[in-house]
């Protein structure tokens, strides 16, 4: 484990995973996506799915809408979660292949000079993220959330409101598919 330090932005410093392989002198680090964690090595995780937020299989709702993002998968994303009319977004359908509990990446902006925070209802169960802030709404940052998820694709992962605040504009989620 090692971390990534911001001084500057102490919000911003983040733990990071990543195996180390020592072969004689010679030490190797891997940057995989996903890591599959165990007491005796460890392997790339499986495979995910990346569903966009501005997809026609979502649910919008209470004023959330798509806008513009040139960074953003699509080129686009969706704002206006949360706030006074309690925007919404609901990605239905997720799937995975197994019962598990898995991390998932979320692609977001949030040019605010503060985070934002979304409730994350994932199958019925809310969940606060705290989102910290990107340099623009033009370019993604990562948010991880590590939940249960059901076998098969009846999974649902809703944004909404967190105390009545302003989420932060979503591009797109990225799933272990396992």
């Amino acid at each position: 484990m090692g971390d990534r330090w911001v001084s500057t932005n102490l919000m911003r410093s983040t733990y990071v995973w990543l195996p180390l392989t020592l072969s004689g002198t010679t030490a190797t680090l891997n940057n995989e996506v996903n890591w599959i964690l165990n007491s005796n090595s460890w392997s790339s995780g499986p495979s995910e799915t990346t569903p966009e937020a501005e997809a026609s299989t979502n649910t919008l709702s209470g004023g959330a809408k798509v806008i513009s993002c040139s960074g953003c998968s699509g080129a686009q994303s969706i704002g206006y979660i949360g706030g006074s009319p309690g925007g919404k977004l609901i990605f239905p359908n997720i799937s995975s292949t197994v019962a598990t509990t898995t991390t998932i990446r979320i692609h977001y902006t949030n040019a605010d000079a503060s985070q934002r925070f979304a409730s994350v209802v994932v199958n019925g169960v809310s969940h606060v993220v705290a989102f910290i802030p990107t340099p623009d709404d033009n370019t993604p940052g990562t948010a991880t959330l590590t939940v249960p998820l059901n076998s098969g694709s009846a999974n649902t992962i809703a944004f909404e409101a967190y105390n009545g605040g302003w989420a932060p504009n979503i591009d797109r989620l990225m799933v272990p598919v396992s």
